[in-house]
């Protein structure tokens, strides 16, 4: 397999992870804003922040068999970045258009930059984990960015701008040297799947999911005590996913993440209380993201897109009974039950990867 160089990989990662956090809050921002400043009332609010979810986590499943078939991920990551500017050019009389633009175009760019990086470091989490971590710090400022006032033409022009310069910057990258530039079918991919193939995929799913509601579902007293406290827990949550993707090339898969999920239980049992314990809780939480993410790839070899979109529908899938105006138990949200909720995820995740590598080695090798 041919290495990439350092530099390649670094250059790589400072473009596609500062567009990341650019996306992310540019979205944040546009939706934010229309939300509270457009005038569409409430329940036409939720149905925007319902769309805009959809189409940017659940649509990169299907988007996702589509890129590994065309095998263009620089192109799909641009498209989505020109996409973001567009939706900034949105008058907000059509918001409908602007939601459509900046969803879509958040799947794309994930879906592009996701594969990239993927390919940088082929089978090892460092790559990944880095370029999903900054986009936490993005939806944080984009959030606050929409929620003090209207995307004035000035703001919305600063922000288009920034995404086209760095749209054309990442046209000068190539691709990673590795990266097949024609989808060549696996030997063995249109042979049956075996039941235990169908139980990783499912409980790594579960996995995400389960995390997906509890990271969500989450909130912490001191969150609210100004800008600096929220905006470490974005910076620990991007953090997180950085550092787990590290120490998992380095420590191992199943043993970072079965730990670090561990451990965030005590440390969210007293974040409540204590913003030391909150962040050092929210940064453990995290470390799994790249590391599920990997898992996926190496259960579907050469298709990244896929697998990348697979992890996301699952965020999506956990998201959802907080996004639906459904009433849930109250008993969802005490300790005991996230404690509970995590330990589930937690083997889940143990078994799917020890399935993984036991019972079907000849898709786990990459």
């Amino acid at each position: 397999m041919v290495k990439n160089p350092l530099s390649f990989v670094l250059s790589n990662l400072l473009l596609y992870g500062a567009a990341h956090a650019l996306v992310d809050a540019i979205c944040a921002s546009v939706l934010t804003s229309l939300a509270l400043f457009g005038g569409v009332g409430p329940g036409r609010a939720f149905l925007f922040y319902l769309f805009y979810n959809f189409l940017a986590f659940a649509m990169q499943a299907p988007m996702g068999i589509l890129l590994d078939r065309a095998r263009c991920p620089r192109a799909a990551a641009r498209a989505g970045i020109v996409m973001q500017a567009a939706a900034l050019a949105v008058p907000r009389s059509l918001p409908e258009a602007a939601i459509l633009l900046a969803g879509l175009g958040n799947a794309l760019f994930h879906l592009g930059g996701g594969v990239v990086a993927l390919n940088l470091t082929p089978g090892r989490a460092t790559a990944p984990g880095i370029f999903v971590a900054p986009g936490a710090v993005g939806l944080f400022l984009g959030v606050r960015l929409g929620s003090m006032s209207p995307l004035t033409p000035a703001v919305r022009l600063t922000l288009a701008s920034a995404a086209l310069l760095l749209g054309t910057l990442a046209a000068f990258l190539s691709l990673p040297a590795n990266y097949p530039r024609s989808r060549e079918p696996q030997k063995d991919e249109y042979l049956p799947l075996s039941p235990a193939f169908f139980r990783v995929v499912g409980l790594i799913f579960f996995s995400i999911a389960v995390r997906s509601f509890i990271g969500l579902s989450l909130t912490f007293p001191w969150k609210n005590d100004g800008f600096l406290p929220a905006f470490f827990l974005a910076a620990a949550a991007g953090g997180g996913k950085a550092l787990g993707g590290f120490l998992s090339d380095r420590l191992g898969f199943a043993r970072v993440s079965v730990g670090a999920l561990l451990l965030s239980i005590p440390l969210f049992q007293l974040g409540g209380s204590s913003m030391i314990f909150g962040l050092a809780g929210c940064l453990c939480f995290q470390m799994t993201m790249a590391v599920t993410l990997l898992a996926y790839v190496m259960a579907y070899p050469n298709r990244e897109a896929w697998a990348f979109g697979l992890a996301c529908l699952a965020l999506f899938a956990g998201s959802l009974p907080l996004l639906l105006p459904l009433p849930l138990p109250v008993v969802l949200n005490a300790p005991a039950a996230r404690a509970a909720m995590t330990l589930a995820s937690v083997v889940c995740l143990w078994r799917g990867f020890a399935v993984l590598f036991a019972e079907t080695p000849g898709r786990a090798a990459r």
